[in-house]
């Protein structure tokens, strides 16, 4: 395990083992998020996986050592326009190496992932609606920085029509029907998910959109901040804007992995 901070990581790797239930075989290594300090590292393993956000802000000396060094990349980000960007940038060079670049490959991912191969197993089906849906979880810090840098950014949350990659307003509220719940839910592109990028390619599929249904006091804080940002960061250039949901970010309570299960 490596990261910038030994005592979060040492508390991370308790919450791992008791999750496990046994003893973990784990070195923990501190490490800065450069590349001299990153390749001595990831000459002695095969792959990474990688957990440090805001994924655009952090994650492209992570990925690019991966690639010089012949690693395997797998990260947790619920990111699109990460997801995207590095499919771009760097998909065909893994590719041609062997590598597997795997953005989005997490428990919460997954289920949205699992669900709609189940549907397009339906032949004539040709369009996903996937909703993700959370009650009392707080999310963590870096987290929190995601969502606000890219729901206050036109082109990092998009869903997919006709083919064709679509920019969802900012301050949109849907709402959404759950099977298990006796009313709507609010929900939000939420950062737009990253199936929209996965499925734009896929023979299989027209039509794309994920949106993420919170109770309504979480998405009043964020889009509270959204519309702050129109106020008064929207015309700044993109360093700018970033540094400004970053600030809004460390205001905002989060929380962080606790040494129980997660609630939701």
């Amino acid at each position: 395990m490596a990261g910038r901070n030994r005592t979060k990581l040492e508390d991370a790797l308790k919450v791992v083992v008791k999750r496990h239930g046994a003893p973990v075989d784990a070195e923990i290594v501190t490490a800065s998020n450069e590349p001299d300090q990153l390749r001595p590292l990831f000459e002695k393993v095969d792959v990474v996986i990688n957990i440090i956000g805001p994924f655009m802000q952090l994650g492209w000396p992570i990925v690019e050592t991966c690639l010089e060094t012949d690693c395997h990349y797998l990260d947790i980000t619920g990111e699109q326009d990460w997801t995207h960007a590095i499919k771009q940038k760097y998909g065909q060079a893994f590719a041609d190496k062997g590598l597997l670049l795997c953005p989005s490959c997490s428990l919460i991912w997954g289920m949205g992932s699992v669900c709609a191969e189940m549907v397009l197993e339906h032949e004539g089906i040709d369009s996903l609606d996937i909703v993700y849906q959370t009650d009392h979880g707080l999310p963590s810090d870096a987290s929190t920085k995601s969502f606000l840098r890219m729901a206050c950014n036109e082109q990092a949350q998009q869903y997919l029509e006709l083919n064709e990659l679509k920019p969802w307003q900012l301050d949109i509220i849907l709402q959404a029907v759950l099977p298990h719940r006796a009313s709507a839910m609010s929900a939000h592109p939420w950062g737009g998910g990253c199936e929209p990028i996965w499925y734009k390619d896929d023979e299989r599929v027209r039509n794309c959109r994920v949106i993420t249904a919170v109770p309504s006091n979480m998405l009043k804080i964020a889009l509270d901040g959204v519309r702050a940002f129109k106020e008064e960061a929207a015309h700044l250039p993109q360093e700018e804007r970033e540094n400004w949901t970053n600030a809004l970010g460390d205001k905002m309570a989060t929380g962080e992995p606790a040494d129980r299960d997660h609630e939701d």
